[in-house]
């Protein structure tokens, strides 16, 4: 019988290249060298690697490369989605891309193999006990869409006893780019009242009325607000074993705010509220257990923290239940 994996989830990077390598430094990983773990962990980003912060390009190249080198599996997060879309043609650009979409133009060469290592990232990973996608494990959406996603290697992977191709084996969902451009008759109905088709409600979340409009962080008017789906019982969203994502902005957790996932929906005053009440309160470092029956941990600790000018990159260790994060050390975030 194989030995369970061991496995360090990272949330949401955005370029935070110092702030990934302290917390991988931490975390054990010989991030001066090889990557490698002397405890034979694996690496688990849940995407959104690029924009915001100092280092999209050398971020991508280094994850790119730990996946080539079996050190480690990525997920398609919302922004590497949207670059792939505007590269092939098929989406504007995004205000968050706008930077990233320049370096491209300057640096074409280096960031080609890295948009095409982007449109191959699959969606979701099922464990036993572990689920971990981008934004939400919505049910009905992920039904819809696994007849045309299914992946194409990871079955081939689930008899080997290497830890990286068992880690594969519990690849769900596959790419949604497929020969430049998205797979064919991916299903569009999405969930009211939002206009996102399936796929894109995996990778970004879904939207319920706000209860009255709002500003958010960019400056545009919102009358609708994602949802906080972690929070009550919703059928579509399953309870048995735990989900990890990032996507949503939160907070490490800490003795005086034991979340594990933000109160507030992202962008909405009242979830800023929060963040700036705490945020300048957050450890340089840390780890904090979760207690066993939490089911919902958010790790996207950068969008919260941008109110310090720092980025904050997260961790969720299974299998044992604990969180841990590294904010980017003040050099790093300078450049």
């Amino acid at each position: 019988m194989n030995p369970p994996l061991l496995l360090d989830v990272i949330g949401d990077v955005h370029g935070h290249l110092g702030g990934l390598t302290r917390l991988c430094g931490d975390l054990g990983y010989a991030v001066e060298g090889d990557w490698s773990h002397p405890d034979g962990r694996l690496l688990l980003f849940v995407g959104d690697l690029v924009d915001r912060g100092p280092n999209s390009l050398e971020t991508a190249e280094l994850v790119a490369g730990l996946v080539d080198a079996d050190r480690a599996l990525c997920l398609l997060g919302n922004h590497e989605y949207n670059l792939v879309g505007w590269h092939q043609g098929h989406q504007p650009v995004r205000p968050s891309n706008r930077p990233t979409v320049a370096d491209i133009a300057a640096r074409p060469d280096r960031w080609q193999p890295v948009l095409a290592f982007f449109a191959s990232l699959p969606i979701a990973v099922r464990l036993p006990g572990l689920r971990v996608i981008h934004a939400v494990w919505h049910a009905d959406c992920m039904a819809r869409v696994a007849p045309l996603l299914t992946p194409r290697t990871a079955a081939t992977h689930d008899v080997s006893p290497r830890p990286i191709d068992r880690l594969r084996a519990g690849i769900v969902l596959g790419s949604p780019f497929r020969d430049g451009a998205l797979v064919p008759d991916l299903p569009d109905n999405g969930v009211p009242p939002g206009a996102d088709s399936d796929h894109e409600i995996l990778i970004k979340g879904y939207e319920e009325p706000a209860a009255e409009p709002f500003d958010d962080p960019d400056g545009q008017r919102r009358d609708l607000v994602r949802v906080c789906w972690w929070q009550g019982q919703r059928p579509e969203i399953p309870r048995d074993g735990v989900t990890v994502f990032g996507h949503y902005w939160c907070l490490p957790p800490s003795a005086d705010a034991p979340l594990f996932a933000p109160p507030h929906p992202s962008g909405h005053p009242d979830c800023l509220r929060w963040e700036h009440s705490l945020a300048a309160g957050v450890p340089g470092q840390g780890r904090h257990a979760a207690p066993a029956d939490e089911r919902f941990l958010c790790i996207d600790y950068n969008g919260m923290l941008r109110s310090i000018d720092q980025g904050c990159v997260g961790a969720y260790r299974w299998p044992e239940h604990e969180l841990a994060w590294a904010v980017e050390p003040a050099q790093s975030a300078a450049c």
